[in-house]
């Protein structure tokens, strides 16, 4: 079984923000991917999943909660099933978090984007984008794109092949409202992310150190975990984590994650 996911580090709001003593340790989280409960000897299950967010809270003790795909909200409009993490809260600067299955031969039309911070993430199958700067690409599997739409730009994010595309979309609030828009994207090399941490976007990555540049106080990573591998995840005082689990089964410091599953830390 594969096992990847995304995490992402973000602040609490001004009013909200408390600074934790420098004494207190970084937490540590323990990933470990399920066997499939029918596997046979020769079947691989593939899980790539999780997205984990990070902020400043109270306390240094945080409190785990599982967040049901059954829970969520769905949108379904025929060529489109998506369940949506934030429909009517915010996560820091995080806006929004859809994990979306896209049919053959639709997708999201040619449309207006301003003020907004758009990650991508392919979980399978193949994303068609175009914009406005005259950019256009496909990507595939485990690929992501940034798109700052800043003072305004149009682009449409189609599924233009004929399996069905899983998407994980991200929004960010900028951290500079108002700049040009600017688009990037990073064909990730999978071995890069098995049993270990890809940084996939960050707001200060190092010169052509493969991250996606992020204009938000955030960190996104991805790790693909082979059967019954464990990871583990050093959390810094004052953050706080949310995990989005895409396919396949996890289970995270005694709590089992299945696909579409999500999972916050809050302090206590």
């Amino acid at each position: 079984m594969i096992f990847t996911r995304f995490f992402l580090h973000v602040p609490f709001c001004a009013s909200d923000k408390v600074i934790l003593p420098h004494a207190v340790p970084p937490l540590q989280y323990s990933v470990t991917v399920l066997p499939k409960k029918t596997r046979t000897k020769h079947t691989v299950s593939v899980c790539r999943a999780a997205f984990w967010a990070t902020y400043e809270t109270e306390g240094g003790i945080p409190m785990l909660k599982k967040i049901s795909r059954a829970r969520l909200d769905a949108l379904r409009q025929g060529w489109l099933e998506s369940r949506r993490h934030l429909p009517a809260a915010r996560f820091g600067p995080l806006t929004a978090l859809d994990d979306s299955l896209i049919r053959p031969h639709t997708g999201f039309n040619t449309h207006p984007d301003k003020n907004e911070v758009l990650l991508y993430y392919i979980a399978n199958g193949e994303l068609t984008h175009g914009d406005s700067l005259n950019n256009h690409s496909v990507l595939r599997r485990g690929e992501a794109l940034c798109l700052h739409t800043g003072t305004g730009l149009r682009h449409s994010e189609l599924n233009q092949s004929s399996a069905p595309l899983r998407l994980v979309r991200m929004a960010f609030s900028p951290a500079r409202p108002g700049d040009a828009p600017n688009y990037g994207e990073q064909r990730f090399l999978w071995e890069n992310r098995v049993n270990r941490w890809l940084l996939l976007a960050c707001a200060a990555p190092e010169p052509d150190s493969g991250p996606l540049f992020l204009s938000a106080d955030a960190n996104v990573y991805a790790a693909d975990l082979t059967c019954e591998a464990r990871l583990a995840f050093p959390i810094e005082p004052g953050r706080q984590v949310y995990l989005l689990v895409v396919e396949g089964a996890a289970e995270v410091n005694g709590i089992v994650l299945e696909d579409g599953d999500a999972l916050s830390a809050f302090g206590e």
